[in-house]
């Protein structure tokens, strides 16, 4: 009787986790901050057989930018003009 217990409770256990271990958002699951480094050439691994460079040396890949509200977007917008 008791094994019997501990087989429904990890079945249980296992058919629950999943569910209440999902509860962050997608964005947070999918994107990353990279850090401020001087290397430019980078490659985020996507479960491929894929490796090495992404870019050209120098760095010819864009940056995303998450911004919350038209003002923002526009305060970026600025920014990139003025350096460019």
């Amino acid at each position: 009787m008791h094994l019997h217990f501990c087989y429904i409770f990890v079945i249980l256990l296992l058919t629950t986790y999943p569910v209440f271990s999902a509860n962050c958002r997608l964005k947070d699951q999918v994107s990353i901050v990279l850090p401020k480094t001087k290397l430019q050439c980078f490659r985020l691994l996507n479960g491929t057989h894929q490796t090495g460079c992404q870019s050209e040396k120098n760095g010819n890949s864009g940056t995303v930018i998450d911004v919350e509200s038209f003002e923002l977007f526009m305060t970026q917008l600025e920014f990139f003009k003025s350096i460019i």
